[in-house]
């Protein structure tokens, strides 16, 4: 076998710059994606691979930091699984673990929690019956489709992913997003937290945090294109959520507010407050050609409307908030 080549030991300081780099361009990126070009997904991806992730037996560089310099990885998150025990979730397509914990929109509880364990630990997807952890997404989008690697393939799981979108993104880029702005703000602790314990210069300012965003209501000019593996569209069921301050907006200013569309396969949801604040619900693909519910929402959960459709051939049955409105009662 060859000899390893010697290197030149970095200093810390060396590490700390590198570290401020790190952040500035995962920065740049969070402002890309939000301009409509989810090709920074996979850069994305790849950053947040070396700093939290880690590969080749070694941790993420972030938690190597961390460890030397100090700093806190605690933000306040949700942190939970899936209710398995709900009826409405046999089928469940896709789920957005930090957004929903049931039927009901009801999201978990913000605790105080590790960025560390939630990225190695937590499920925060859903898809098609099996969960993902932040670092299995990660490591998915990265050595897959990432800067560093682009094979010929993907997972099947992602593959099943792909097959879902919710306006023009597939539900995983948000959940990134998301992760990506955790990391700046733990990156910026162990940067702050050199500069008062170890004497550290910095070279850049404080990153300045990209706005939210709500990325299902961008329209993406180059939205991710990747394989797509579309299990049978029947006996599925979708959730989402909905604004709640739509409806009451719709109605004081008599004019409708269109929601993203979801997309689950060959099925093509369609959601509206209407002039009058009722919820209007439209889909293509299913059995029912044209399918079309309006009712009236009473309550929200937190601010959303959570909107479930199960379908199973002619078998369509609709949930607003966890109330039944439409179809069979529950088995």
């Amino acid at each position: 076998m060859p000899t390893a080549k010697k290197q030149v030991p970095k200093s810390p300081s060396h590490l700390l710059n590198a570290l401020e780099d790190h952040l500035a361009t995962l920065a740049s990126m969070l402002i890309g994606l939000q301009s409509g070009d989810a090709a920074y997904v996979k850069d994305i991806a790849t950053k947040l691979r070396l700093l939290i992730c880690g590969s080749s037996g070694q941790q993420g560089f972030l938690w190597d930091l961390m460890e030397e310099v100090g700093g806190s990885d605690v933000l306040q998150m949700r942190h939970g699984k899936i209710d398995l025990s709900n009826p409405l979730t046999r089928g469940m397509a896709v789920f957005d673990t930090y957004r929903f914990v049931n039927a009901q929109g009801t999201p978990f509880p913000l605790e105080n929690v590790s960025l560390r364990e939630h990225v190695a630990d937590h499920e925060v997807a859903f898809v098609e019956g099996v969960s993902l952890t932040c670092k299995d997404l990660i490591k998915e989008m990265a050595e897959h489709s990432g800067t560093a690697h682009e094979t010929p393939g993907v997972s099947r799981q992602m593959a099943k992913a792909n097959a879902f979108r919710i306006g023009d993104v597939q539900p995983y880029i948000p959940m990134i997003d998301r992760v990506a702005r955790w990391t700046l703000a733990v990156g910026e602790s162990v940067l702050e937290s050199a500069v008062i314990t170890k004497g550290h210069v910095r070279r850049r300012k404080s990153i300045t945090f990209p706005p939210v965003v709500n990325l299902e209501q961008v329209k993406f000019l180059f939205p991710m294109d990747g394989p797509k593996f579309e299990t049978a569209s029947d006996g599925k069921t979708m959730m989402v959520g909905l604004d709640a301050a739509a409806f009451p907006r719709a109605k004081e200013q008599a004019n409708p507010v269109f929601f993203p569309p979801l997309t689950v396969g060959s099925v093509v949801f369609s959601f509206q407050a209407t002039r009058k604040g009722r919820l209007r619900l439209t889909a293509s693909g299913l059995m029912i050609p044209h399918f079309t519910y309006e009712g009236v929402v009473t309550g929200n959960s937190h601010g959303l409307v959570m909107l479930c459709v199960t379908w199973r051939a002619l078998d369509i049955r609709v949930y607003v908030n966890g109330e039944r409105v439409l179809g069979l009662p529950s088995p």
